[in-house]
């Protein structure tokens, strides 16, 4: 549900609780009188996090990165699935997790099939345990991320004699994404 704004937030000096008054958008109705009901019941305590809303990345950006996967795969004989799969490991966003040695290869089974992008791969293992390198797609991506995706892609791109966007259309994209 998206915040439109907190329109107060009082605190008692007795109880020390805080009062929150919040706005939420009205398709998020039903979703709040759902939640408070949960809530009042008191059978389970709930916690409350905000986040920033963040810009979703360009179609347009999006597709030209595929654009350039494409072109890149055709010059190394390769497949674009192959070119984005390493170019997340080269650039991408990871954490290393530690799971127990026997369920390492069931884990990183399950990474896989989020998505093309959501690469893991075993790191090292002490015997008992391993530590994974957990990759997330490019659907997670942020503008920066996606921009750095795009830059590398570029790069590599040029290296190869594969005709790009001009640096004034590349930074025409990346202004689209603010």
């Amino acid at each position: 549900m998206k915040l439109v704004n907190v329109e107060q937030a009082v605190a008692d000096p007795l109880s020390r609780k805080m009062k929150l008054v919040v706005n939420v958008e009205p398709e998020d109705k039903q979703a709040v009188i759902d939640l408070v009901k949960k809530i009042n019941e008191g059978k389970k305590k709930y916690t409350l996090s905000m986040d920033p809303v963040k810009r979703r990345r360009s179609l347009s950006a999006n597709a030209y990165a595929w654009v350039l996967m494409q072109k890149i795969a055709e010059v190394l004989r390769t497949s674009k699935e192959e070119v984005y799969r390493q170019e997340i490991q080269k650039v991408g966003s990871f954490n290393i997790v530690r799971v127990m040695s026997y369920a390492a290869e069931r884990f990183v089974e399950r990474w896989h099939a989020n998505g093309l992008g959501w690469v893991a791969e075993p790191m090292g293992t002490d015997g008992e345990t391993t530590d994974i390198a957990a990759y997330y797609g490019s659907s997670t991506y942020d503008r920066f991320e996606m921009g750095r995706l795009i830059d590398d892609l570029v790069e590599e791109a040029k290296g190869l004699g594969i005709e790009t966007m001009t640096p004034t259309e590349l930074e025409g994209l990346k202004e689209s994404w603010k």
